[in-house]
């Protein structure tokens, strides 16, 4: 039995690529993508995490992030970047129609929350035929421990860290995160960061000599290793009715023709049924 852990802010930024007609089309590439996930892995639970806050982090590094921000000047991708909000918030509400458990703390970033259940999940599953798979694009995962499975939903597989999953955090200090505006070490190319990080001597020598390059990864690495989050005060809503008629109710409002026509719609939904809370 697989049980899918959702990074659903990363598949959501994903569904940007794709089709792109209509007023709805990362709704469609978002639906059509974990049908095609949920058939694929043959999944019988799954959990989508909503993001919360960066708060903590933004305290330590102000930069944080920083390069997601929209010129206030620039109106086209305001436009774009609201069309884009409303359409994750309506993905977050069609989740409810889904026999899934959706989960969030205001908090902490989805990636922490995330990280927190994947290995509750791992601990509590001791049945052989028991997996738990976390699903995003987001390298952070690979500090998660053996038994929790990473599958990127681009590359449609599972994939492992270049280093020993318990030195991830360190190597990708080295390395940096353009994403989230991470700074990399000044000098340091991912060949020299996998040395560093596997050779202790090495790294000390390295940052006995380079002071400053001690401070950057230092910093790099409170902003990159998981925040420790309370499962009891995370929210959980367990979705144990599913509402399939709205779902596609909804779907026929946005001319989603391709999914709810009666020959497809019964393909379309058959992934879903076999989920249980």
């Amino acid at each position: 039995m697989a049980h899918l852990i959702i990074d659903t802010a990363n598949l959501v930024h994903r569904a940007r690529s794709g089709f792109t007609l209509g007023e709805y089309p990362v709704i469609f590439n978002f639906f059509r993508g974990i049908k095609s996930l949920f058939k694929d892995m043959a999944t019988t639970s799954a959990t989508f995490v909503l993001e919360g806050s960066p708060r903590q982090r933004l305290e330590a590094h102000s930069e944080y992030k920083a390069n997601r921000a929209i010129d206030p000047t620039d109106t086209k991708k305001l436009e774009e970047h609201a069309k884009f909000v409303r359409q994750r918030k309506k993905i977050e509400e069609l989740l409810k129609c889904l026999r899934v458990t959706i989960a969030r703390h205001p908090g902490y970033e989805a990636d922490d929350v995330i990280a927190a259940i994947a290995c509750k999940k791992a601990y509590d599953c001791t049945a052989e035929c028991c997996s738990v798979i976390v699903v995003s694009t987001d390298t952070d995962f690979f500090q998660l421990p053996n038994k929790v499975s990473i599958y990127n939903p681009v590359k449609k597989a599972f994939v492992e860290p270049p280093v020993d999953r318990r030195l991830y955090a360190e190597y990708k200090s080295f390395t940096g995160d353009g994403s989230d505006n991470i700074p990399c070490v000044e000098g340091i190319k991912p060949k020299r960061a996998k040395t560093l990080t596997c050779n202790h001597d090495e790294r000390k020598k390295f940052f006995a000599e380079n002071p400053e390059a001690y401070d950057r990864w230092n910093k790099n690495l409170d902003l990159i290793k998981f925040h420790c989050v309370n499962m009891e005060e995370i929210e959980f809503s367990i979705v144990s009715t599913p509402d399939y008629e709205r779902l596609r109710s909804e779907f026929e409002t946005m001319e989603f023709k391709s999914i709810v026509n009666d020959r497809s719609w019964p393909n379309f939904i058959a992934p879903f049924q076999k989920l249980i809370p």
